[in-house]
């Protein structure tokens, strides 16, 4: 896995930073934690169909496997219209290439996800607050055009990656499927990537980056970590991402390679 390198984030990005915080953290404890799991809110908005690819038949799935994919469903369906969005709306370049590049992933992905959450007996419950938080995201992104929407849209999709890589990241050692680990560990490298465009592409829009992937990130108190060796994914301003119980949560990089 590449490096990106280090940058600082003033202060006055906090809220954008809360944000991801929120909405990283929300959905990973749920994950953690247990209790109700989400399904796809029903949306007037047409979401794409995903392309036609078989679903496999999935074998030895732990609770944890289909809990991940029960959650990654909805996150991905909403990732998908949120792809769509800035496909028809974005105007700086490289920002439909990446949603682009991030709704054909997504698509091929969900058969998977989905015959890995039919294998299990999990609740399908959106809780309230989450439903309401992406709704608002949502809303405010299609009130929004032209370089004000590709800011929200980096923002808000960099957030939406970073939920996914911690959730995979937080299911890979109990991963009891092949195939459950396969996506586990695709949606965890492939969403890394591209939250490292994501950022490039943000700096380009303000000079400043959002969330950084890094071989050795600040945390906030002068000291730093190496994700090689369960680091955190960390800025200058401090902890951009903490556990759903408070603390900090580790993102450590995996390489399909050293498994």
């Amino acid at each position: 896995m590449n490096s990106y390198p280090t940058r600082s984030i003033p202060s006055r990005r906090g809220s954008r930073l809360a944000v991801a915080t929120i909405g990283a953290a929300a959905w990973t404890g749920l994950l953690v934690g247990g209790g109700a799991l989400p399904h796809a809110a029903a949306d007037s908005h047409e979401t794409p169909a995903p392309t036609s690819t078989p679903a496999p038949q999935v074998e030895n799935a732990s609770s944890t496997d289909v809990r991940f994919a029960t959650m990654m469903v909805p996150h991905h369906r909403t990732g998908i219209e949120m792809t769509q969005m800035a496909i028809e709306k974005a105007t700086t370049p490289g920002v439909r290439d990446v949603a682009q590049a991030a709704q054909q992933s997504q698509q091929s992905q969900l058969p998977v996800l989905e015959a890995i959450a039919a294998s299990g007996s999990a609740p399908h419950e959106m809780e309230e607050p989450l439903m309401t938080f992406n709704e608002q995201e949502m809303a405010e992104l299609r009130s929004l055009t032209g370089e004000a929407f590709d800011k929200k849209w980096l923002d808000t999709f960099s957030s939406h990656h970073m939920s996914a890589i911690m959730m995979a990241d937080t299911a890979l050692p109990g991963a009891t499927s092949d195939q459950a680990r396969a996506i586990e560990q695709e949606i965890h490298d492939g969403q890394l990537q591209q939250l490292a465009t994501m950022n490039q592409l943000r700096e380009q829009l303000s000079g400043q980056v959002s969330l950084v992937p890094t071989g050795a990130a600040e945390t906030g108190g002068g000291s730093t970590a190496d994700p090689q060796n369960g680091g955190l994914i960390a800025t200058g301003a401090g902890l951009v991402v903490a556990g759903a119980a408070g603390g900090a949560l580790a993102l450590r990089r995996r390489s399909s390679a050293g498994r």
